[in-house]
Formats: C-alpha cells, sequence, structure tokens
C-alpha cells in the first residue's frame, strides 16, 4: 500500500541533487541568454526611437534597416539578384543581413545597399557568425571553425559559380573579413564568456 517508497542512500541523494541542480543551472543560463538576447534587441530599438538628431522617416528606415527590411532591402536588391551560396533566386526565401554589422556601422552603411547580401537563412547565420566570408571575386570562404558536417550537410559545398562584387560592397567585405570571418564563436557570447 502505502509505504512502498524505498529509501535511498546519501550518496545516491547527492548525485540525484547534483543531476538536478546541474539541469536547473543549464536553463537559467539558456533562459538568461534568450532574455538578454531579447532585452538588446528592445534597447537597441528604444535607441533608435529615442534619437532626437534624425526625422521620424529616418528613423523608421533605421529600424526597417536594423531588420533587413524596408528601403534597405531594396538597395540591396538592386545589387543582389541571389543567394551567392545556394543559388536560390526566390526571394520570399531569402534574408537581407548586413555586411558590416549594424552595430558596427555608421547611420549611412547601415541603409547602404552595398553593405548588404541576399542570403538564404542558414547562410545567414554562418555570415553573422564569422563561419563564412567571400573574397571580393565572389567565391566562398569557409572557416576553419566551421564544423564540416555543417558544410556537407546544408550542401555548401557545391555554391554556384562565384560573381565579382562591385568596389562599393569590397570595402564591407573586407570589413568582415578583418572583424568577423575566423573569430572563434561569432555571434553571442554565453553568458560569463569573456570577449
Amino acid at each position: 500500500g502505502e509505504h512502498e517508497l524505498q529509501e535511498i542512500s546519501d550518496s545516491e541523494a547527492t548525485a540525484l541533487r547534483q543531476a538536478a541542480d546541474g539541469q536547473v543551472e543549464a536553463l537559467e543560463a539558456r533562459t538568461a541568454a534568450e532574455s538578454e538576447g531579447e532585452l538588446i534587441e528592445q534597447a537597441i530599438e528604444e535607441q533608435i526611437w529615442l534619437r532626437t538628431d534624425i526625422t521620424p522617416a529616418d528613423k523608421r528606415q533605421l529600424s526597417a534597416a536594423r531588420l533587413g527590411r524596408g528601403t534597405f532591402r531594396e538597395n540591396v536588391e538592386r545589387l543582389e539578384s541571389a543567394c551567392r551560396v545556394t543559388g536560390i533566386l526566390d526571394r520570399r526565401y531569402l534574408l537581407v543581413t548586413h555586411i558590416k554589422p549594424w552595430k558596427d556601422a555608421s547611420d549611412a552603411e547601415r541603409v547602404d545597399g552595398a553593405n548588404g547580401l541576399l542570403l538564404s537563412p542558414h547562410v545567414v547565420l554562418l555570415f553573422r557568425r564569422g563561419h563564412i566570408s567571400f573574397a571580393d571575386d565572389g567565391s566562398l570562404l569557409v572557416s576553419r571553425h566551421l564544423n564540416p558536417y555543417v558544410l556537407k550537410a546544408w550542401g555548401l559545398q557545391q555554391s554556384p559559380a562565384p560573381r565579382t562584387f562591385k568596389a562599393e560592397q569590397r570595402v564591407y567585405l573586407a570589413y568582415h573579413r578583418a572583424s568577423l570571418f575566423e573569430r572563434v564563436g561569432g555571434g553571442r557570447r554565453a553568458p560569463g564568456e569573456s570577449a
């Protein structure tokens, strides 16, 4: 009946407590990282709207540009017609990403079409983290830190024939190669990880 609960030894109890604590800590760290990311996004958005040096129209343009939309996307689409890695032309499946990241760019660079690429979503992830970049001739550069399985599984070894970048795009690509490409753990750092 009611007294069938089995006693467990102190060492078993300690092991269970440690395992549970470890899981809780991991969950807390993940939740903190996600909410920190959301808070950072909100703060950036608020900073745009609190500015007094630009017009409301400029604020809207910057807000949209940050998300790869609006005038910025139109400007990028004048220069780029397809994903340079997958070859996909259908723009419904392509995202616009900054070459020189938003946080490092001036307002003018944030809406400059030459500072953007039209890429498949999984390619955007690799590009933003510095796992891939591009040479001026358009050929794909792959970081030595990128897990080779990812490259193979995502079918990224057989990209379309490279298309040379225009001079104004090359300036931004040089920045990307110097500041982001080959940096380990590009993208957000885990909580407590130093720069």
